[in-house]
């Protein structure tokens, strides 16, 4: 008697898990929303912008292994395609394999590498089947211009994801320049503290650092005074510059791990470009206000 009453039981928990299956089956969508206390603190390695159309949006890339992959990638095009959630397109770049973290849902105006997709989400639910393991990599800034998109872009378009350009600044104001011996380099500095104050520093005349090789994978060198910091536990690239004991500049050509307050990104050299000009020897870097 009592194991017909536990077969019972379980027929009757089957069909409800069925009829709810069947449910969800329609159009409904699955809501795969992550709330915002869910979401890591993931920080921001750079600026970038997003251009889809003619339409041009600003966004960010996560300070993640994920978005310093993607950092050494850019500028990057990709032909993406808009549906009811996102705008979405294959792309060839290695995501997978590599160890990136990854998660279950995603917030609005998420950048994601999914199941071979690149996409850009744009609304909080997806269809039945959609949900697994999204490797995030950045964001829209404004949550809003998810709204746009879904309204008013383009059906289909190339989208081109770009380091942010900050050398139109506002009236008055000037960027900073660096160079590393006789290179030119195009840095995507950072807006903190830290960096207003190198700034400061290079108002009257050029700062120049003499730089030293250490560990393999990075150049060295006492800026000269103490710069304020705000220093956090930071995996880096190659192409970084950071702020080191608040009074040393550090630039990677390789990669590290230690609490440094970010300072910028070189987005105009490949990492193999990189160890060319930083790994034969000391070098001198020098930074100026223009």
């Amino acid at each position: 008697m009592r194991q017909r009453l536990l077969f019972c039981i379980a027929i009757l928990a089957l069909i409800l898990i069925i009829a709810g299956f069947a449910e969800g089956t329609g159009e409904t969508a699955m809501d795969y929303r992550m709330e915002e206390s869910d979401i890591p603190d993931r920080g921001k390695l750079m600026d970038i912008t997003i251009q889809i159309g003619e339409r041009r949006y600003d966004a960010i890339l996560y300070d993640n292994a994920a978005g310093r992959f993607m950092a050494e990638q850019l500028p990057y095009t990709v032909f993406m395609t808009k549906g009811e959630i996102d705008y979405r397109g294959t792309t060839d770049l290695e995501f997978e394999g590599r160890g990136f973290d990854s998660q279950e849902g995603h917030v609005r105006g998420e950048l994601l590498y999914y199941s071979g997709w690149y996409a850009l989400f744009l609304n909080e639910k997806l269809p039945i089947g959609e949900n697994g393991p999204r490797i995030p990599f950045g964001r829209l800034v404004e949550e809003n211009d998810a709204d746009d998109l879904l309204e008013n872009g383009d059906d289909s378009a190339d989208v081109r994801i770009e380091a942010a350009d900050h050398s139109s600044q506002g009236e008055g104001e000037h960027e900073l320049r660096m160079k590393i011996g006789m290179t030119d380099v195009t840095t995507a500095w950072e807006r903190n503290e830290s960096v207003e104050a190198l700034k400061e520093l290079c108002q009257d005349r050029p700062l120049t650092i003499l730089m030293s090789m250490y560990g393999g994978f990075e150049q060295v060198g006492p800026i000269g005074r103490r710069l304020p910091s705000q220093d956090r536990q930071t995996t880096t690239s190659a192409g970084d510059i950071v702020l080191y004991s608040s009074s040393q500049m550090v630039v990677f050509y390789g990669s590290n791990s230690w609490a440094y307050t970010r300072l910028g990104h070189i987005v105009d050299k490949t990492p193999e470009e990189l160890r060319e000009l930083l790994g034969q020897g000391d070098v001198t870097i020098t930074i100026s206000v223009e």
